[in-house]
């Protein structure tokens, strides 16, 4: 957060948990691109600096991993993890009483490419979807 990178490949920020459909196609690109993860609680404004809003309240990790399973392959879901951070106090002063939650997406290019085992929405059954720069896509035929 100090260093304040902003958004890349293997790095996205969400100010709010995204729908279900949108969370499955951040999920499946980071895992089609080497693996990242998706800080909640944090968004990039327009001169490319962070903004640490936090979370108003943390989503139950069990509800979302149970939602992420029954939509992506198998193969992935070993790959995925939830993590809370609650910054009651901090020596770095913007992160203090704020708190965030971070999906890790593990590498894993043995069971690439991974695919959307269900569709709705932001997310087409059958699709594979990489990063492409900062933006989670449908990929291309040459990026398959």
């Amino acid at each position: 957060m100090r260093q304040n990178t902003g958004e890349a490949a293997n790095l996205d920020l969400k100010v709010d948990w995204p729908s279900d459909d949108k969370l499955v196609r951040h999920v499946l690109a980071l895992g089609n691109s080497g693996g990242g993860c998706l800080v909640i609680g944090v968004g990039e404004r327009a001169d490319m600096t962070l903004d640490l809003v936090g979370l108003v309240a943390m989503r139950d990790k069990v509800d979302v991993t149970k939602k992420l399973h029954a939509l992506v392959p198998d193969a992935l879901r070993k790959d995925l993890a939830i993590h809370d951070f609650a910054y009651d106090s901090s020596d770095y002063g913007a992160l203090q009483g704020k708190k965030f939650q971070l999906v890790l997406v593990l590498p894993d290019s043995e069971h690439m490419p991974f695919v959307a085992e269900s569709g709705s929405g932001e997310a087409r059954r059958g699709a594979v979807y990489v990063r492409r720069g900062t933006e989670s896509v449908e990929a291309s035929q040459s990026e398959l």
